[in-house]
């Protein structure tokens, strides 16, 4: 029994000094040595505590010396002693965001999502694919931290068809074929035949993709059988091998008026598969 009371007269008494000087050094300004005193004591505490000193050495670092480079060394450091805390994350976001740091900025967005769970950490992977999209130019990012937010939050039609759309452009056409389906497979058809049809549209060119065009229709038919799309896009698929050269020609001219490159190299590509496809000799 006297050794518990000890120990309960003992622990404000390690406390109290460090509280002291601390208040005292904030009083006098004196930044510097306020630093020195947070990273002595995150030598002798517990992680969350160490965690916790180092994050206000960075704020200091950041709104009083205006050193950001040391404040992010603070908050990545706070970060080794407290991994599943959000608090040192959230100094590197504000950090990142005032060095206007798109790259720091979708990393650490990516392990806020991670940390979080449902929206909130849906939320976070959907910002850190609008950096990688818009800000990087990084679509295969960009898709990985949209299946992330929709594993987070699987309700989200708005986040499975984003992911689609970018699946498409990257022209991988099967991985967007099993999105549909599961997206179907989980949240039910409602919806659903603009989707396929959409996705029809978009390969409709590609020979080497009418396979799964022709998946798509059929589903599209069976969700909507009086619907004359479905019908009239088969139709357009089964005499490709008669109006091919036709589609050429527009492809070719679509892509001289093009403006933006990326768009027109891709009509080029288009134009290059139906020569290889239907005039398996003509290699130039």
């Amino acid at each position: 029994m006297e050794q518990q009371n000890l120990k309960s007269v003992a622990a404000p008494a390690i406390e109290r000094p460090f509280a002291e000087v601390e208040a005292a050094l904030e009083r006098a300004g004196r930044v510097e040595e306020l630093l020195r005193l947070y990273e002595g004591r995150a030598r002798d505490v517990g992680p969350d505590e160490a965690s916790a000193v180092l994050c206000r050495a960075a704020e200091l670092s950041k709104d009083r010396l205006k050193n950001l480079a040391r404040a992010e060394e603070y908050l990545r450091r706070a970060l080794l002693f407290a991994p599943a805390s959000a608090t040192p994350l959230v100094g590197l976001l504000r950090l990142f965001e005032q060095k206007q740091d798109a790259s720091g900025l979708a990393e650490t967005l990516e392990q806020l999502g991670a940390l979080a769970s449902g929206e909130e950490g849906a939320a976070h992977f959907v910002k850190a694919a609008d950096l990688y999209e818009q800000k990087l130019y990084r679509r295969d990012r960009a898709v990985l931290c949209l299946q992330r937010a929709l594993r987070a939050h699987p309700a989200d039609r708005t986040i499975a068809r984003r992911v689609r759309a970018l699946l498409l452009l990257e022209s991988r056409a099967q991985p967007a074929w099993d999105s549909l389906e599961r997206e179907r497979a989980a949240l039910g058809s409602e919806g659903m035949l603009e989707e396929y049809l959409t996705f029809a549209e978009r390969l409709k060119d590609d020979p080497t993709e009418h396979a799964l065009v022709v998946k798509a229709l059929e589903v599209a038919h069976q969700l909507a059988p009086s619907d004359a799309r479905p019908v009239r896009l088969k139709q357009e698929l089964e005499r490709s091998p008669q109006t091919w050269r036709d589609r050429v020609r527009m492809l070719r001219t679509l892509s001289m008026e093009e403006r933006d490159r990326k768009s027109a190299a891709r009509m080029c590509l288009l134009v290059a598969k139906l020569h290889a496809w239907y005039e398996q000799e003509a290699h130039a």
